[in-house]
């Protein structure tokens, strides 16, 4: 029967002995263990008695344990282990008989955390391990991109070119001073954001609609437009119309700032230079059509309609 092993420290007392008295020679049922005293969890070890009859009964902490009927058992399970030989050759039934050593469970667990699994390219991100163990020593690998030794590293991850996201799976292997190892892996996703935005060729008028094209790349993006005009826009792709100034020609500087879901920021500025339009009654009279009245001009003289 297989007994899962427990984190923690505990003490294996294997009780070599059966139930009755011996007469004779070799009729002390001596435990023998096939593996090192200490146990690191998953490990297992065959406990023999030396003492062979027709019938075997082992127990642990004095329960029975089920199907444990030959002169082996393997355990991987700290705790106390008698056996009980029946139909030993040459041996009486009398009183009791019994033998002792111990057995320690090592226990180690690898744990840590970090303040965000994710990041932006370029930022350098410190891990804390929260494991426990007697003398550990620490191994730790950034999903390809670099190791560690310490106890509470950081590591900067940087995307290769004309990548916007990547998961990078960090591990953290422990050792304890018995040799036991206990790893943990967690998920990183590293994102990139990179703003752009076009807008349309030909001349660019005042009091006519002009389309910004977002053109930024990475995930989850929010919008911030700055139109240079004190006005401001969070759609993605807006339509802004330019007005209130004198002159023929005017420059803004439109701004984008994009953010993505892991707070990385990226900002596009493009200077345009809008020229002044048909006054707004001639833009009224052409609101009903479905082409827009485009051509910029100062002159009435150069308008046909």
């Amino acid at each position: 029967m297989m007994h899962l092993l427990h984190r923690g420290l505990f003490v294996l007392c294997l009780l070599c002995g059966s139930l009755f008295s011996a007469s004779g020679q070799n009729c002390k049922p001596a435990i023998t263990a096939s593996g090192p005293t200490k146990l690191c969890a998953g490990d297992k070890v065959t406990l023999t008695s030396s003492l062979k009859g027709t019938r075997y009964t082992w127990a642990r902490n004095g329960t029975t344990i089920t199907n444990a009927t030959s002169d082996k058992h393997e355990v991987n399970q700290a705790g106390r282990y008698t056996v009980r030989v029946d139909g030993a050759s040459g041996c009486s039934t009398t009183g009791t008989l019994s033998d002792e050593f111990v057995i320690t469970a090592s226990a180690v667990l690898a744990d840590f955390s970090v303040l965000k699994n994710e990041v932006c390219s370029g930022d350098r991100v410190s891990f804390t391990s929260t494991s426990s163990g007697d003398g550990l020593t620490y191994s730790w690998d950034f999903g390809g991109t670099g190791t560690s030794t310490s106890k509470d590293p950081s590591h900067t991850f940087n995307l290769p070119n004309g990548t916007t996201s990547r998961d990078y799976k960090v591990k953290l292997t422990v050792t304890n001073s018995d040799g036991c190892q206990s790893s943990q892996e967690k998920t990183i996703k590293v994102a990139e954001v990179v703003a752009d935005f076009t807008v349309p060729g030909g001349d660019l008028c005042a009091g006519s609609g002009i389309k910004f094209t977002d053109a930024s790349t990475g995930d989850g993006k929010k919008y911030e437009w700055n139109f240079g005009d004190n006005t401001t826009s969070t759609a993605a792709s807006p339509t802004h119309v330019f007005k209130g100034f004198t002159g023929a020609t005017k420059t803004f500087n439109v701004t984008l700032k994009v953010t993505n879901s892991a707070g990385c920021v990226s900002t596009k500025t493009r200077q345009l230079t809008v020229k002044e339009g048909p006054d707004a009654d001639l833009m009224d009279i052409d609101a009903g059509f479905n082409t827009p009245f485009v051509r910029c001009t100062t002159n009435p003289n150069d308008i046909n309609y």
